[in-house]
């Protein structure tokens, strides 16, 4: 069972954002692709020094 990180709300099992506030429930698309973006610019800092 999950539960929103912003109001506490449970959510559906395959919930993509909450039903109350509209917060969107970790493992997203657009969260993976963030933390993708993150990681390639930690790895480029690396290459460059």
């Amino acid at each position: 069972m999950q539960y929103c990180r912003k109001c506490g709300k449970e959510l559906e099992d395959d919930a993509r954002f909450c039903q109350q506030c509209g917060t969107a429930v970790r493992g997203t698309y657009w969260e993976d692709v963030n933390v993708a973006a993150d990681d390639l610019i930690g790895k480029v800092k690396e290459l460059i020094r």
